[in-house]
């Protein structure tokens, strides 16, 4: 140990005197300490290992008077608590010395070679606990909107950092705090925080596929049974009736107006409650005629022999093509699922929009399911708004953890699916797909089972820094994913 330099700190001096040799101008006098070389050597150890007892005991005592401390390679205490993943130092440090106050810590702190800042430090942090989640919190609620979306020589954010070391957390933390638009933000290499999560998820061979599929047969399991002649009655096509008649189901298609299809309350009835209650209430009894002289009594007839079939419209919101509601019409009296739009995702998501207002028989809402993720699978043409939109209600389908990731995958892979998101809800959508992926990017995978073992190479195309700093042996030998060092 030296009178001008312990550990790479300063020497120990008086707050209002500098001593000459030191080297550091008056300005710099608050970042000096006010104690023996012993205690310097005492204070460093016990920032780089975490020790938040020691100093604090430290600072009651004087000999750490000042947030804006720095090392001999320009890095100050609450720097260097951060890199060597001394949370719980750093979190003494603000708050002992809190931002803007004469000797606070200098949030605007940048690396002086790589322009990264304290919050590109915190986002690489390894192993991301809730104190540093919490530290990772006090220092961006603290910073102005301007170092949030501080860049660094790599023209990234600290997003990009995030996203390297797969800090899930703190991509749900920026997601829901108003920088959705960060997660696009593409570096010197052309790499996104958005893309940078999906070569993780195709290095590990995540939802590569679509899921398996719900049903069999066909797409819906058993047929309807030879001997009933119930496909004999389906509707034959829009406009025409089929014998026996009695009720339209009305749709608003987008190309050809509005369009009836004629079908039968009995068989709609059987096969949704939705439609059973409108038919019930289209269809309420007239009221008791006097008794019969034998005491019978009957109804009393207020229409004529021709009834006037029942009409049930379908909202557009619900259903706009005609095709798709007579295949589900005609699915209620064959159970066959052969049609036209097989490949058209957005048809599909029609049918099975009238599936789930309608309750329309499970087998059918397992097949326009299956079908959807096929064609997104496929990739005849880019997932447009078919992940969010299943996304969003994937609770009132009961997607399976699997089938949620599969549809997340998608929305980080595809430009259309990813501008398709509600841009008002887009960062509470975020959130809630990074929440989906995160049990796919850990060794438990997802609903606590063993999941797969993820490989942990590198990328060496989209460098997002770490912790790694010149004063210790212990972190001497880590990189980050890029293969380069922070010095």
């Amino acid at each position: 140990l030296t009178s001008t330099s312990v550990a790479g700190f300063p020497a120990a001096a008086s707050v209002n005197h500098v001593p000459p040799q030191s080297g550091l101008s008056q300005e710099a006098a608050p970042g000096m300490y006010r104690a023996a070389p012993e205690t310097v050597w005492t204070v460093w150890r016990a920032i780089t290992e975490g020790d938040a007892a020691t100093v604090a005991a430290i600072i009651r005592q004087g000999g750490l008077v000042s947030g804006r401390t720095r090392d001999s390679h320009g890095h100050s205490v609450l720097w260097d608590a951060i890199a060597f993943g001394s949370t719980e130092v750093a979190v003494l440090l603000l708050k002992t010395f809190p931002p803007y106050q004469p000797y606070g810590v200098d949030l605007g702190e940048l690396h002086p070679r790589n322009g990264s800042s304290l919050l590109h430090l915190a986002a690489g942090l390894q192993g991301f606990a809730s104190q540093a989640e919490g530290l990772l919190a006090m220092l961006f609620e603290r910073m102005p909107e301007s170092l949030r979306n501080h860049r660094n020589a790599r023209n990234q954010t600290f997003l990009h950092v995030a996203a390297g070391r797969l800090n899930l957390w703190v991509l749900k933390f920026a997601a829901v705090r108003g920088l959705e638009a960060l997660f696009t933000a593409e570096d010197d290499k052309g790499w996104a925080p958005r893309s940078l999560l999906d070569r993780h998820l195709a290095e590990r061979g995540i939802a590569e596929r679509a899921p398996a599929p719900r049903t069999t047969k066909d797409g819906c399991g058993p047929n309807v049974p030879p001997w009933a002649s119930l496909s004999a009655l389906q509707p034959p096509s829009p406009g025409s009736k089929p014998p026996f008649s009695d009720v339209i189901v009305q749709v608003q298609d987008e190309h050809r107006g509005q369009v009836d299809i004629h079908a039968h309350r009995v068989v709609l009835a059987a096969c949704s409650r939705v439609w059973h209650r409108d038919l019930v209430a289209a269809s309420r009894p007239g009221p008791l005629k006097p008794k019969n002289t034998n005491g019978s009594q009957e109804r009393a007839q207020h229409q004529s022999k021709d009834v006037s079939p029942a009409v049930l419209a379908l909202l557009p919101t619900q259903c706009c093509n005609a095709d798709v509601a007579l295949f589900a019409l005609r699915f209620l009296y064959t159970g066959t699922t052969s049609c036209t739009f097989q490949a058209d995702a957005q048809l599909l998501l029609q049918l099975l929009q009238l599936c789930v207002d309608f309750s329309l028989p499970a087998p059918l809402m397992a097949w326009a399911l299956d079908a959807i993720f096929q064609s997104v699978a496929r990739g005849q043409r880019p997932a447009t708004d078919e992940p969010a939109v299943l996304l969003q209600r994937a609770d009132k389908l009961a997607l399976s953890p699997e089938e949620r990731c599969f549809l997340a995958r998608r929305l980080f892979a595809s430009d259309t699916a990813w501008e398709a998101i509600d841009k008002k809800l887009r960062g509470q959508q975020i959130e809630q797909v990074l929440g989906v992926l995160e049990p796919f990017l850990t060794p438990q995978g997802p609903a606590g089972r063993t999941g797969p073992s993820f490989p942990t190479s590198t990328m060496p195309s989209a460098p997002c820094g770490s912790a790694n700093w010149q004063h210790g042996p212990t972190v001497q030998g880590q990189t980050d994913p890029g293969g380069g060092r922070w010095r």
